[in-house]
């Protein structure tokens, strides 16, 4: 009998490439994510930093300029950590889109793969089948020999 030949092989493989895409462009994201986690993280901590700064300056006395100077700088961080959350917000998003089209395509990858283990199943079954016939007709042509002999004499 012939080797088994997976009939939507090439199917599989476009559907294992798909996934493996959809893998790759959600680790991109997913990785982007926890770098501009992190740009925010240094954000925030640069904010603290200055407030603990400016607290510790406005003990001693600073001047206007620098009064002025750690205004604006808070203001930039201030709208900086804005700008950054709203990133995030949008990375976010993008990463949950990514994630629904990589379980997608894994499903659409699983029924295939499905079919295929049905399909190894069934020509299992079938080799199966022709093997016993094969022994039914040797035991058949054996016995019918065995028969005739017993009868020729």
């Amino acid at each position: 009998m012939k080797r088994f030949s997976f009939r939507f092989k090439s199917v599989l493989d476009v559907k294992n490439i798909k996934e493996e895409l959809k893998q790759k462009e959600f680790s991109a994201v997913e990785r982007l994510l926890r770098e501009e986690e992190g740009l925010l993280r240094h954000f925030l901590s640069e904010q603290e930093m200055l407030q603990n700064s400016l607290s510790s300056e406005l003990s001693k006395k600073i001047s206007g300029v620098e009064l002025a100077f750690h205004h604006e700088y808070g203001l930039a961080l201030t709208k900086a950590i804005k700008n950054q959350e709203e990133k995030l917000q949008i990375l976010r998003k993008s990463l949950d889109e990514k994630r629904n089209e990589l379980i997608e395509a894994t499903k659409e990858k699983k029924v295939i793969e499905n079919i295929k283990k049905r399909d190894i199943k069934e020509y299992r079954s079938s080799l199966a089948r022709e093997e016993q016939n094969f022994l039914d007709d040797i035991t058949a042509t054996h016995y019918g020999k065995f028969s005739n002999a017993s009868h020729q004499k």
